[in-house]
């Protein structure tokens, strides 16, 4: 499970939203908002399956967040 913190998530969840498609992984990967996690200083942040993922800009950072690095786009 993906969480993006709510306020400045919309971004971040559309670029996520970008790559699954790019990925063909719709569906396979649950993204949800969640309350703060006191690390806006570090972000933009990814909880996934519980551990915090800080600093994560641009495409190259979300699939290396999501450890989708090795999929095959379509």
């Amino acid at each position: 499970m993906l969480i993006v913190r709510a306020g400045g998530g919309a971004r971040l969840e559309n670029l996520i939203n970008t790559v699954l498609e790019e990925n063909n992984l719709v569906g396979t990967i649950k993204v949800e908002g969640c309350e703060c996690q006191g690390e806006c200083g570090y972000g933009p942040n990814l909880l996934v399956d519980g551990k915090m993922v800080n600093r994560v800009k641009g495409k190259d950072a979300v699939i290396k967040a999501l450890g989708i690095e090795g999929v095959e786009s379509a």
